[in-house]
This record gives structure tokens, sequence and C-alpha cells, in this order.
């Protein structure tokens, strides 16, 4: 199970005596052919790899339970819960080495100061091509089995908003770049890639402070926590604008086409009364207060 093959070779080894053309050796046995069966081992079924997280629709927790595969676009911290927590209530299952780190991490935590990383490795495959490799680490916070579904609720509302910044940012900087965004062709991955590695710090400083939090009983971010998470969601998401809509001057009609992009991604982003519904949402939902003259 650990190294799984998407075609079975075996070698065949005949009795024959014969010199290596290699080292110019004499042999007993000789290897000239071998046999190739296609379609390796399929584990199927709700049989699960100690290595692999695992997600299923919750209401239907008896279907088959579908592995987590490498993705185009990497591994970033947009799926990051799945690889860190279990929740029957979300429909998804860490890998079963890192529910094992979960028993032993009171001993852990004893002996070593700095946080645990989960490194984390797949291949991004188109049938049986490799189209990339994928290596990363993050760092993981144990969370009692009581608490994660708590952890979990508020992990994905985080991720969530910051799913939608991407979109809103890359729509803007599509708006800025073209006559007609929606008929634009072309890979845009670059984007995405540059907002996750971005907003990573930021992303994990909110999630230790939401473990700490639980840890005393309180399941969520405080107001001030809240409105630093996202003062610099909208920071970066300005940032990653500038860079890629604004970076050069362009002629005054390209220029005012860019600008007004520019303050329809602010005004999405905008704290107090001006932002979205998903901002807004937000803000309600962890009682930020914004001064007016600042909003």
């Amino acid at each position: 199970m650990f190294w799984a093959m998407p075609r079975r070779i075996r070698i065949n080894v005949e009795n024959e005596e014969a010199i290596c053309k290699i080292s110019g050796l004499f042999t007993s046995k000789t290897v000239s052919t071998y046999r190739t069966q296609n379609y390796g081992g399929n584990y199927s079924g709700n049989w699960t790899h100690p290595f692999t997280p695992y997600k299923w629709d919750p209401k239907k927790p008896d279907e088959e339970h579908l592995s987590a595969k490498g993705q185009p676009g990497g591994i970033t911290y947009k799926t990051w819960e799945l690889l860190s927590y279990t929740s029957d209530e979300q429909g998804q299952r860490c890998a079963k080495v890192v529910n094992h780190f979960y028993t032993v991490s009171n001993m852990f935590e004893q002996k070593h100061k700095q946080i645990p990383q989960l490194w984390v490795f797949a291949y991004d495959m188109d049938n049986m091509k490799a189209r990339c490799w994928y290596s990363n680490h993050f760092p993981i916070f144990p969370v009692s089995s009581e608490q994660q579904d708590n952890v979990l609720r508020q992990i994905k509302q985080l991720q969530t908003l910051s799913n939608n910044a991407l979109w809103h940012s890359r729509t803007q900087i599509k708006s800025a770049w073209f006559e007609l965004p929606s008929d634009a062709k072309g890979d845009t991955s670059f984007i995405d890639l540059a907002f996750w590695q971005r907003t990573e710090s930021i992303f994990f400083t909110a999630v230790a402070q939401l473990v700490e939090n639980t840890e005393q009983q309180t399941y969520t971010l405080t107001p001030e926590q809240a409105k630093v998470w996202l003062s610099s969601l909208r920071t970066a998401c300005l940032d990653l604008f500038d860079e890629y809509a604004l970076s050069e001057l362009g002629n005054q009609k390209s220029m005012a086409k860019r600008i007004k992009a520019r303050q329809q991604l602010a005004g999405w982003l905008g704290s107090y009364e001006r932002g979205g519904k998903e901002i807004k949402a937000f803000i309600a939902n962890h009682k930020i207060e914004f001064n007016k003259e600042v909003a």
C-alpha cells in the first residue's frame, strides 16, 4: 500500500547461463523479458490509507469515502483543515498518522517548544501522467476531538472569506487588464498562488489565536483579533491588485479603467457599512467596530 503503482511489472528470471553485458561476470540466471499488467491495486470501499485524508458527503456517511489527491495549483491553506482535523459533521477525516500524533501530542509539547509541522506531499496526476509534484509544510495545532467541530466551523469561515477575497481580487485584476474580462483567455493561476502565499501567515496566526481561545472556552476570535485578520486580508488583496494592475502607468483611458476596478475591489473589501455581504456578515458575527471616519 505504500508503494502502489498504476502498472504492475514482474521480471522473468530464467535458469540460463550467460555473461553479463554490463559487468562482464558469469551468471547462471538471466533476465531478458518481463511481464506487465495494467491497473494496479484499486483501494476501493472504505479502506483508508494511513497517510491520506478522506472526505465524504456528511448527509450520506455510508457512501464511499474519497481520498484527497494532488490538484493543480499546489497545496495551500485552503485545504489545510482537511489535512489536520476530523469531523463527521463536516464529512472529513485527517490521515491516521495525524490522529496518532494527537494521541501523543501532550508528550510532544512537554519535550518541544516549537509548533509541530505537518509535511504534506502529493503528485498532481492526469490519468497516468504526473503533471507536478507538490510538497509543503504547515503548522499543526492539536485540538481535542470534542472541540474539533467547533474549531473547524471557525476555520472554514476564514477559508471561505479568503476564497471570496481571491475571487474578487482576480476578477478586478482581469477587469483592469482586459476590455472583456469574461472572454479573456490564458492562465491566471499565478494570481491565486501569490494570494495564498501572501495570506498564509495571517491565516495561521488567526488559527493559532482561535485554538488558544478554544482552550479558554471562547470558541471564536475576539473582535480585535478578527479586525486585525480582516484588515490584513484587505491589505494583501489591494497590494496584489496594485502589483499586477497598477505597476505601469499606461494611457489615460487605461488608467481610468484600472482605478475603477480597484475601487470596486476596495468597495467589496471595505469595512463598516461599505463591504460586500460576506464582509458584513464576518464583521457582524465577530462584533467588530470601526470608526466611520477611517472605514
